[in-house]
């Protein structure tokens, strides 16, 4: 199951309401046309043809929005420890998958390839937009080339804890190589086979091996330093 408001905020899914209102006439009441435009819409479908199975949708009255998904599961494709941090690495791999479908109400930061969008942080207001058939979103952040990579990148060390070194450019690596020096030191993380691994010790500090591949974050030495 999924719960959630889902695909409510999404730019796709949004946007074919917004840009298609002779499409309505054919519907009885909007909250028809904006359900049959949710489960027509390209993340839905996607994620239809990617589980297989049979799906079915709980509305929220007010939005016309899902509310809760409930279907015949999610294969967890590698699943090796009945662990509930191996859960979580799963959960998080399938949120990433399907984020084009995933909206959580006002204030909500949104993924998608292009970048990042964030809600009307006012519920009223977002409500408003959401009813008017408007986009509810108040900013957008667009991604570079490199700031997609290194989100792959960091997205494979906080999914997988192993990240296969030839997907780093070699200018990336001597960035980040030195930061990665103290966590090599402390057995936190390790390199093996042309892949970089977190260790058994490493995985509660996970969030700072990924670190090291944020352009943003600033020294995570100083970081791991003094989490430890």
């Amino acid at each position: 199951m999924l719960r959630g408001t889902l695909a409510a905020l999404v730019l796709p899914v949004t946007a074919f309401l917004c840009a298609q209102p002779a499409i309505a006439q054919k519907y009885a009441t909007e909250s028809d046309y904006r359900q049959s435009a949710w489960l027509q819409s390209e993340p839905w479908q996607q994620f239809l043809a990617r589980q297989g199975g049979s799906w079915r949708v709980e509305w929220n009255p007010a939005t016309s929005t899902p509310k809760a998904v409930w279907g015949s599961g999610i294969a967890l494709a590698g699943w090796r420890e009945n662990t509930l941090e191996a859960a979580r690495q799963h959960a998080n791999r399938v949120l990433l998958e399907h984020r084009e479908l995933l909206g959580l109400g006002a204030s909500a930061i949104g993924a998608l390839p292009q970048g990042y969008v964030q809600n009307i942080p006012e519920e009223r207001e977002w409500l408003k937009a959401v009813e008017a058939g408007q986009l509810p979103v108040a900013r957008g952040l667009r991604l570079s080339a490199d700031d997609r990579l290194r989100r792959d990148l960091i997205n494979a060390v906080m999914c997988d804890l192993t990240l296969d070194l030839r997907r780093v450019p070699h200018a990336v690596w001597q960035e980040v190589e030195p930061r990665l020096m103290p966590l090599f030191r402390d057995g936190l993380a390790e390199i093996a086979s042309g892949q970089l691994r977190v260790t058994e010790a490493g995985r509660r500090f996970v969030r700072h091996v990924a670190a090291c591949f944020d352009a943003y974050l600033g020294a995570a030495r100083a970081r791991h330093s003094s989490a430890v």
